[in-house]
């Protein structure tokens, strides 16, 4: 019971280092931001994005592309809510919050200990980098935290094979790879090495 408030309070600490006038800093609005909230904006009050194609599965701003998926999440977010630097980022701070609890879930996975998944977790709350991202509206941050609920599923499925934790598990790679590009390429090698380990064990 200890170590579940332990728990509670670092991913609180976590949630205010990620919200606390998230509107304000990161000072300014990159050029990225503002496409991704507009677009957003767009899909939600017309159903086109910005160059007036209706529901894209691939969006493109200036010289780049984005995936679908934050965008169509964050589309009622700033639909209702209004169209500013805080409802821009936030759904990118919540990714980061809910990345936290997956760090601890996967240590704890791994290694079975609450003391070794709390520190985990304490590290990864304090990390700039994952502030950083956490902050800003960055697609890969909610893409990461999809990632991190496939692998723990994954996991969970090469230690009891049932279909819900492969089901889980499949899908919600599936919703990484729809979130950020770098996924498209981690999830197939991370899907031919889980095959690989579980043929193993199959045949041994």
């Amino acid at each position: 019971m200890h170590q579940h408030k332990l728990l509670i309070l670092i991913l609180l600490f976590g949630a205010a280092l990620r919200l606390f006038a998230l509107g304000e800093y990161n000072p300014g609005f990159f050029r990225d931001e503002s496409a991704i909230a507009y677009n957003a904006y767009s899909i939600w009050r017309s159903g086109r994005d910005e160059f007036g194609f209706s529901f894209p599965i691939v969006f493109r701003s200036f010289e780049v592309f984005f995936l679908p998926l934050y965008i169509y999440l964050l589309a009622p977010i700033v639909g209702i809510f209004g169209l500013n630097e805080f409802n821009a980022r936030v759904l990118s701070a919540i990714s980061g919050i809910f990345g936290l609890l997956a760090i601890y879930l996967i240590t704890f996975q791994i290694w079975k200990q609450k003391s070794i998944a709390l520190l985990s977790t304490f590290l990864l709350t304090i990390s700039p980098w994952h502030i950083l991202y956490s902050r800003g509206t960055f697609e890969g941050n909610l893409g990461l935290t999809l990632f991190s609920f496939g692998f723990l599923f994954l996991l969970k499925f090469l230690e009891k094979s049932t279909v819900i934790n492969l089901s889980l598990s499949i899908l919600l790679f599936i919703l990484s790879m729809y979130s950020y590009q770098s996924e498209r390429l981690i999830v197939p090698l991370l899907g031919l090495l889980a095959f690989i380990l579980l043929f193993k064990k199959i045949i041994l």
